[in-house]
């Protein structure tokens, strides 16, 4: 009975060691998710870049910019680059990914086109399916465990 008590506590464990990765990987990689299956390509040009002030000395870039849709719609964004990217002038003409309008992006509507992360997608996939066999064991094995009957006074 003890060895089958250890045996549950560890499909336990298990059970919530996979649903915290599949939470960090779930939040790491959603926006991905968003532009890979609601996202739109298209040109964006920049109307200002500049370096934000950093305490460390590698100042990140920012660049603003502003596209059309396809309907005539204008819309602009805000993206920080980091630090180790070439500055851009104003009237360079970048590549985009943006959400539709209707989506409740906010800031994170549109960015510069970058290519989808499979390896993230591929370990949350996992992470799902780990989480998944080892609820169902878990909840399988309390369920298969004998009851002592209640006394009634």
């Amino acid at each position: 009975m003890a060895e089958e008590e250890g045996l549950g506590t560890f499909t336990w464990r298990l059970m919530i060691a996979f649903s915290l990765a599949f939470a960090g990987l779930l939040m790491y990689s959603l926006f991905d998710l968003f532009f890979l299956l609601l996202g739109s390509e298209g040109h964006a040009t920049i109307t200002e870049a500049y370096k934000l002030p950093s305490r460390r000395g590698n100042d990140p870039v920012v660049i603003e910019y502003k596209f059309k849709e396809p309907d005539g719609f204008e819309r602009q964004g805000k993206t920080n680059l980091g630090p180790d990217v070439l500055p851009a002038s104003a009237g360079d003409e970048i590549q985009i990914q943006y959400l539709p309008r209707w989506f409740p992006a906010g800031p994170d509507g549109a960015r510069p086109a970058r290519p989808f992360n499979w390896t993230m997608l591929g370990l949350l996939l996992l992470a799902t399916l780990g989480l998944g066999i080892f609820s169902y064991r878990a909840i399988a094995a309390s369920s298969d465990t004998p009851r002592k009957p209640s006394r009634r006074r």
